[in-house]
């Protein structure tokens, strides 16, 4: 909710952060925590301003989103974060049209109908928005399915061809929500190892100036393009050098000189010449004539020993894994470290890897949006005014305004101004009626109506009017994954469903047939007890009728001229202003 207006959101986590510093949102729930409480109102207001935050709401879920990433990657649990949008009425089973509470647009449809909205001024949200509204089954089907994926191990084929659960930005960014080390610890920790190596080395090999060259290593050891000069003292200094303490259990500790001994098992008693990865014969041979020419022992003066050859020509024939060996069991001697290969150190040629060595195989976090707005939108424009068509065929039992209230044309302008104005003076209605009801004994329905204007200035608020599109393609792949026997009575992405093979309600002609482009048509079961086409306009209406039902409890009828026109669903061009649902009062 803190994304740019009209802006995507993907199923990714997206860090907090101070200018481009990843906040360490454990970090600062403790420090919220701790804090006296008007000390920490004071911090939070400063947080909603500078990451755009609607309210405290929005910014609590998303740093507990952040937290359950957190101990998700750090103890490798196997769960899922779903983000609903607006969860509304449910739309299909078990009863269409039944509403549990007053949130979101529940609420916004019943501070409509009672006339909380009495102009179009009182409106703050801009009428071509989108309007993500998501039925209350299709949020459960998708929990339902998406604990199913991450159990069965489905999930984390999702999260790799998806993108879903990554981290938004870098890798040091990654590495701060998850709270793991700083990718380039690792990379440092490497270098380090390296450079005790070239140290040892340097301490190994001849005092003469061109027998001990050594090029500058990089990062990774496979890289190196070197030919290091090792005298027979190495293998007794590799023999004597183990932890100081004498406690390392580490096989290289008890065992490093047998694997020196076979590094150096060459025909020559005075030099042992191993090379790097890329290194070749004719680099060695030069070196050996470099050495010859400038050693105080040699007894030529720019042809080389033929001794030095023939052990140069060995070393370049040697296996690669000899000189691997030989360079990790440096590196652990003296770092004391535990690692199992050389392998560990040479894992990755590519320097743009920043993910450190132990990501790799981890079990990654899905995170699947239960959501509309991608799959098909509804603007506030077209809810307005299908919520208005509803009451003008069934006008509501009790209103604290008078007249009509108006359609929402495309070009009309919020203006907060206005909006308080209209909030003020409904405010002073509402308080009036309230205490009338509470002198006259009626506290439940005095609490209702000040919870229903309470929420009605929640939602009634620029600053939650956010034009926000949400990325459903883990959804889409979730969907996908199902057994086709599973398939058709679970409803996961909302679609128009049109022409449906379903049959009449009661019918058991329930088909999982293709619909049109080879989408499996996967309403027909979902949407048991509603026949025909679902739209959005059949879909609202079916929702205020759940609202009329629990807020006058009665049960709205269709109108003869309305079921005429309910009768040519799937068949005919619906009239203008038609109303169609599908609730049944649940008794």
């Amino acid at each position: 909710m803190n994304q740019p207006r009209s802006s995507t959101v993907d199923e990714q986590l997206y860090p907090l952060k101070y200018g481009n510093q990843v906040v360490d949102v454990e970090e600062l729930a403790r420090e919220l925590l701790a804090l006296p409480k008007t000390d920490a109102n004071d911090r939070t207001q400063m947080f909603l301003q500078r990451w755009k935050f609607p309210n405290t709401y929005t910014l609590g879920k998303h740093m507990s989103e952040q937290l359950v990433a957190r101990y998700q990657a750090k103890f490798q649990l196997p769960i899922a974060i779903v983000r609903p949008s607006l969860v509304s009425a449910i739309a299909g089973e078990p009863y269409p049209g039944y509403v549990g509470n007053w949130a979101g647009p529940i609420g916004a449809g019943a501070a409509m109908a009672i006339g909380m909205f009495d102009c179009l001024e009182s409106v703050a949200s801009q009428p071509l928005g989108t309007w993500d509204v998501v039925p209350a089954d299709l949020v459960g089907s998708v929990i339902i399915a998406t604990s199913a994926a991450v159990s069965s191990g489905v999930g984390a084929a999702i999260s790799g061809s998806t993108g879903s659960g990554s981290v938004v930005g870098t890798a040091v960014d990654a590495a701060v929500v998850l709270g793991q080390p700083h990718p380039f610890s690792s990379r440092l920790r490497h270098a380090t190892h390296q450079q005790q190596q070239s140290t040892e080395v340097s301490l190994l090999v001849s005092p003469t100036p061109a027998a001990a060259t050594i090029r500058p290593m990089g990062v990774h050891i496979p890289d190196v393009q070197a030919a290091i000069r090792v005298v027979p003292a190495a293998d007794q200094h590799l023999a004597s050098t183990k932890c100081p303490n004498n406690t390392c259990k580490s096989p290289t500790c008890q065992g490093v000189s047998d694997i020196s001994h076979k590094a150096m098992s060459t025909k020559s008693d005075d030099t042992a010449m191993l090379s790097g990865r890329h290194g070749s014969a004719s680099d060695l041979t030069a070196m050996a004539d470099n050495n010859s020419g400038n050693s105080s022992d040699s007894g030529s003066s720019g042809n080389g020993s033929p001794n030095m050859r023939a052990v140069a020509a060995a070393a370049a024939a040697a296996d690669i894994k000899l000189t691997q060996q030989l360079l990790a069991t440096v590196v652990k001697v003296h770092a004391c470290e535990d690692v199992q290969s050389a392998d560990e150190l040479l894992m990755s040629d590519d320097m743009t890897n920043e993910l450190s060595d132990d990501q790799a195989g981890r079990l990654p976090l899905l995170i699947v949006h239960a959501a509309t707005s991608s799959t098909y939108p509804i603007t506030l424009m077209e809810g307005w005014n299908l919520n208005l068509d509803f009451f003008y065929a069934h006008p509501p039992a009790f209103r604290i305004a008078i007249g009509t209230i108006p359609k929402m044309p495309a070009t009309f302008t919020p203006n907060d101004g206005n909006v308080m104005a209209c909030r003020r003076r409904i405010g002073w209605k509402v308080w009036a009626i309230v205490s009338i009801l509470r002198l006259m004994g009626h506290e439940k329905q005095a609490k209702k109506l000040q919870l229903g204007f309470d929420t009605f200035c929640v939602h009634n608020n620029s600053k939650t009017d956010r034009d926000l599109t949400f990325s459903t393609q883990a959804l889409i792949a979730l969907e996908a994954a199902l057994d086709p026997s599973e398939a058709a009575g679970c409803l996961l992405v909302w679609r128009p469903m049109i022409n449906r093979s379903c049959g009449p309600k009661g019918s058991k002609e329930r088909s999982t047939a293709a619909a049109p482009g080879g989408v499996l048509d996967h309403s027909c079961g979902a949407l048991g007890p509603v026949a025909g086409d679902v739209t959005w306009r059949r879909y609202l209406h079916t929702q205020m009728a759940g609202i009329y039902s629990v807020m006058f409890g009665t049960e709205v009828e269709q109108h003869k001229v309305m079921a005429k026109a309910a009768a040519q669903v799937g068949t005919e061009q619906l009239v203008e202003g038609c109303v169609v649902h599908d609730f049944k009062r649940i008794k």
